[in-house]
């Protein structure tokens, strides 16, 4: 069975998924990063049957867990842009083709701050990839002890990879470029920000700082939330 969620009321600024995928192997690298060292860290009777890829975007991600893990049965991806969903549905056919039976795959629009699985089906595998440096900083680690403690199988693992570049040289280099003056594209990035001190904007949670290891040890420590479920943790840097 193979679902998609309507487009939701358009933004000011909308995810592009055909941009998005024009840089889809390099978007790849840091999942696959991930996702195999899941697999060799697993235990070896470790067979997942339900995946969920929260942030799954135009399913790039989705179609990567299914490939690491064949054995999952239900597969579901979700995102808060309709436009990436809408993306996401075309690769369902190709999803839906399990090793031994077919696949439910669905996509559904949904917030992961909220989302949780049906009664009875509590995922082995929650990935968040790249999706929750979009939080704001007050919203990340109670995300995150929410579907460690609620929402994922016991026995289970939430895959994380959450990118902390803003401040890298290569990301600093740009933004100074982009507001250079003189230049034929002077004036073409008025809102782009390029100072040390930028961190808390409205419109830009990605920049709210992220918190440290430290941090999340603590949250995650506290009153044993972790339990029998393993969670990985790749792209602090």
């Amino acid at each position: 069975m193979s679902t998609t969620t309507p487009n939701p009321p358009s933004n000011p600024l909308p995810w592009n998924p055909h941009q998005y995928l024009l840089f889809q192997t390099e978007r790849n690298r840091p999942i696959h990063d991930l996702l195999s060292y899941l697999r060799l860290s697993a235990h070896p009777s470790f067979s997942p049957t339900r995946v969920a890829d929260l942030g799954c975007g135009p399913g790039n991600s989705t179609k990567l867990l299914t490939q690491y893990f064949p054995s999952a049965k239900e597969v579901v991806g979700i995102d808060s842009s309709g436009d990436m969903l809408s993306s996401a549905s075309k690769v369902i056919p190709e999803l839906e083709s399990g090793p031994e039976d077919k696949r439910e795959v669905r996509f559904s629009l949904g917030d992961v701050r909220t989302w949780t699985a049906p009664e009875g089906k509590k995922p082995d595998i929650i990935l968040a990839n790249a999706v929750l440096h979009w939080l704001r900083h007050k919203d990340r680690i109670p995300t995150v002890v929410r579907l460690v403690r609620n929402v994922v199988a016991d026995g289970g693992v939430v895959a994380i990879q959450m990118p902390d570049n803003y401040y890298e040289w290569t990301h600093r280099a740009m933004r100074e470029v982009a507001v250079m003056k003189g230049v034929p594209w002077e004036g073409c990035f008025p809102r782009v920000g390029y100072s040390e001190g930028e961190s808390y904007t409205e419109e830009r949670p990605d920049l709210d700082p992220i918190e440290s290891m430290e941090e999340w040890y603590q949250a995650l420590n506290k009153g044993h939330v972790l339990g029998n479920v393993q969670m990985l943790v790749n792209g602090f840097a």
